[in-house]
């Protein structure tokens, strides 16, 4: 498989940073993405396909423990 073909899921609760990388993924020639703002979502999206890779911003919103 060519490594352009493969799946990619992008999650960020932060629309503009989806576009900025959705985009940026696109330019470089990944044409499989998908693209989520929540963890239910991308739970949703587990449960039908697997991915090949997963960005995720590791600070959102109601997954982090406040200190």
């Amino acid at each position: 498989m060519n490594y352009k073909e493969q799946k990619i899921l992008i999650l960020d609760d932060n629309p503009e940073i989806l576009e900025i990388v959705q985009e940026s993924l696109s330019i470089a020639g990944f044409s499989n993405l998908t693209s989520v703002h929540s963890q239910k979502e991308a739970l949703e999206q587990f449960e039908e396909k697997s991915f090949d890779l997963v960005i995720l911003v590791l600070c959102q919103k109601g997954l982090m423990p406040k200190f």
